[in-house]
């Protein structure tokens, strides 16, 4: 392990060590103690992870703090979308760095100009899609970290904004890849064109499309927004009239086809209402079981009747009974008998056609069939190929099976 490697590792054990610290950092103010308490938050104070918020009390670091709440898709009211212009702005001052060094020659600080560039890269690509997963969470949860009407609408008009200029800020990428391809070209930096086009370019389509998808859910819930508050000052308003005029009995109102339908009554529907039986709620668990009580005893069941005795019959002394034997399993014994009289292996293909009760079956499916029994009563079986097989085969032909006893061979 290098040694950046290995001071990568002590920071991670810190915050292993003092992770309970850490968790309460998330969730508010982290205040002293006693000793114990006081030199973990001394050791977070020192590696930056707390910062002094007021006397005796520490916060997270902000920068932790997002990266624990982007893990737990946990987004604050109004929380702004990640900046992206500032890594697109980082990543061409980079490259124009590289274009220096590499007119002067210094391949030292170019390697790792490169290396700063390549990771200027990824971030970009990293907020792009940080942001449309904020706001794929925050539109498909109907922003549920508020529970005003009002404040989700507020909400809207804010994200409608950050959408906009974040759809602004992903566009200027194209900007930075026609520099640097361009740029690549007359400098041989081709590797470096490349990797922009399949991290940024290739996939630019791709964001722009999500982004503007997000946009039309947006403007389309504030819409709805303003269509709702139409209708609730209508209704506001009529309200107030009922109660101002508790007395009057309505008034008539002529029906006929262009009736508005919200202005009838709908005749009722008698609904059977159907139990869940899965539900684990307990008021539905105690309605089932009332229900079960009410119902009558099931009807006892008569015991099966018993099969009549087997029949009697009466033995022959001078009959013997025939007993027919299947024509395979007695192909199989004969088949079985020869290969362990047999001193060489045995071609089976060659044994049935010394056979003419076999001429029915072919020789592929004849030999398919004795594949499975063969092996599982201890033969060996070995596999004769074509002289010339297929240069492309999509199965393994063969047109011959050798059959040996195990046991003859070990002998």
């Amino acid at each position: 392990m290098s040694e950046r490697g290995e001071q990568v590792r002590k920071v991670l054990d810190a915050l292993s060590k003092h992770a309970e610290l850490i968790a309460e950092g998330f969730e508010g103010a982290v205040l002293g103690g006693d000793k114990q308490r006081d030199a973990g938050i001394e050791a977070l104070y020192r590696m930056g992870v707390l910062k002094p918020y007021e006397e005796g009390e520490y916060r997270l670091n902000p920068l932790l703090r997002d990266f624990l709440a982007e893990n737990l898709s946990n987004y604050h009211a109004l929380q702004a979308l990640r900046n992206v212009i500032g890594p697109i702005q980082e990543a061409g001052a980079r490259w124009q760095e590289m274009l220096q060094l590499r007119r002067s020659g210094s391949m030292r600080d170019f390697a790792r100009m490169a290396k700063a560039f390549d990771f200027a890269t990824v971030d970009i690509a990293h907020a792009i899609e940080h942001n449309l997963e904020r706001l794929h969470n925050l539109l498909s949860t109907q922003y549920g970290n508020v529970e005003d009407l009002h404040a989700k609408v507020r909400q809207n008009r804010y994200y409608a904004g950050q959408v906009r200029s974040f759809l602004q800020h992903v566009q200027r990428i194209d900007t930075l890849v026609e520099t640097v391809s361009a740029d690549a070209v007359a400098y041989s930096l081709l590797e470096y064109r490349h990797m922009v086009i399949k991290r940024l370019a290739s996939r630019q389509l791709q964001w722009t499309s999500q982004i503007k998808d997000a946009q039309t859910q947006i403007s389309s819930r504030l819409f709805e927004a303003k269509l709702m508050e139409l209708r609730l000052s209508r209704l506001a308003r009529f309200s107030m009239w009922l109660s101002q005029h508790k007395t009057e009995d309505g008034w008539e109102v002529p029906v006929d086809e262009s009736t508005d339908l919200a202005m009838l009554r709908p005749d009722t529907i008698e609904v059977r209402p159907q139990p869940d039986v899965q539900d684990v709620d307990q008021s539905i668990q105690d309605a089932l079981v009332g229900i079960v009580t009410k119902m009558p005893l099931a009807k006892r069941l008569e015991p099966p009747r018993e099969p009549p005795p087997p029949q009697m019959i009466i033995e022959d002394e001078k009959s013997e009974p025939v007993v027919e034997l299947n024509p395979l399993k007695v192909m199989f014994r004969e088949l079985i008998e020869s290969i362990e009289l047999a001193q060489q292996p045995l071609s089976l293909r060659e044994w049935k056609r010394g056979r003419p009760d076999l001429a029915q079956f072919t020789d592929g499916a004849f030999l398919m069939f004795l594949i499975q029994p063969l092996r599982k009563v201890g033969m060996e079986l070995t596999y004769v190929w074509p002289p010339d097989p297929d240069p492309f085969p999509i199965n393994e032909p063969f047109h011959d099976i050798q059959v040996q006893w195990v046991a003859r061979k070990r002998a």
